[in-house]
């Protein structure tokens, strides 16, 4: 595996302080290399890829789709078509620096003013990659993005991603706006979606999806850890969701799942160890996780 990390910064990013920062450790054991670019480079692909009449058909091609197959949209057209030409900017980046993973900062990357010049977000760019079978993940978060991996190979699914939170004695939620929709499997449909706003000025394109709207409510959520020696793995089931309906900004697109009973407490505190941010896929993989943990040397904590 192989991250493009457009960064002017460098790791840990402010809010993703549990991130794995031992870069060359983590490319001498898991084979995970990270491949940084600076803003700079970011914004003169976001440029060539905007004037080059070749790439705004395909983006032109991919916005129709997405906006044809969405079952409501809250934001403009155009909107969509900015967040596409992104997408074909990350694209052709990865491929010049030989990347098969991507991430990048949220509040670095916003306080540099690029995403109100272009009017664009990260948030639709995760979704469509994962959908294509490529990790990415959220803030600059290689842990999260590793669990992307990890689950993504042994399930054959797209994950979501979010921050955890506490939402009753039983159950937690993690919410982000960066679903994907081959939730049920890469060969399978994709999950029915909206097309959602980030920022109050109408623009950041995000997918909405309603998670409990799925047969399966059979959950796998897993983390690794700073250190990216062990790996969190946790059955629970799907009980609620939100972000599906709504002309909601920010990171509105939730799940809320059940641990195993009276384990709720214990789960969230290996937040401690492991850092915020979870991914999930539909289904069972406990097992499997377990199995590609110790296949990788890595130890593993499994609540099921």
């Amino acid at each position: 595996t192989r991250v493009l990390l457009p960064t002017d910064r460098g790791l840990p990013a402010v809010c993703s302080v549990g991130s794995i920062t031992d870069l060359p450790g983590l490319e001498q054991r898991l084979g995970v290399a990270v491949k940084a670019v600076s803003y700079k480079k970011l914004s003169d692909e976001v440029r060539r890829v905007s004037a080059d009449a070749a790439t705004i058909r395909q983006a032109e091609q991919l916005t129709e789709d997405l906006w044809r197959n969405a079952q409501h949209s809250y934001l403009e057209k155009q909107y969509v078509l900015k967040s596409c030409l992104f997408y074909h900017a990350v694209r052709n980046l990865m491929a010049s620096h030989g990347c098969n993973a991507f991430t990048i900062e949220c509040f670095e990357f916003c306080s540099s003013r690029l995403p109100e010049q272009w009017q664009i977000t990260p948030c639709l760019i995760h979704g469509l990659l994962k959908d294509q079978g490529h990790a990415a993940s959220c803030e600059a978060d290689l842990g999260s993005l590793l669990a992307v991996r990890l689950l993504m190979s042994v399930s054959g699914k797209s994950c979501h991603q979010g921050n955890s939170d506490p939402q009753d004695k039983d159950t937690f939620r993690i919410n982000h706006s960066n679903p994907a929709l081959r939730m049920n499997g890469f060969s399978q449909p994709g999950l029915p979606y909206q097309l959602g706003r980030f920022v109050s000025k109408g623009w950041g394109t995000k997918f909405a999806v309603d998670f409990m709207n799925n047969k399966e409510k059979t959950v796998t959520v897993a983390r690794v850890n700073p250190g990216a020696t062990r790996l969190l793995v946790l059955r629970g089931e799907l009980v609620g969701a939100a972000g599906w309906g709504v002309d909601a900004i920010g990171c509105s697109v939730t799940a809320i799942i059940k641990p195993p009973q009276g384990r709720n407490g214990e789960f969230l505190k290996k937040r401690l160890e492991y850092g915020n941010h979870l991914q999930w896929v539909y289904g069972d993989y406990a097992e499997d996780m377990r199995e590609a943990a110790e296949m990788l040397k890595l130890g593993v904590e499994v609540i099921a």
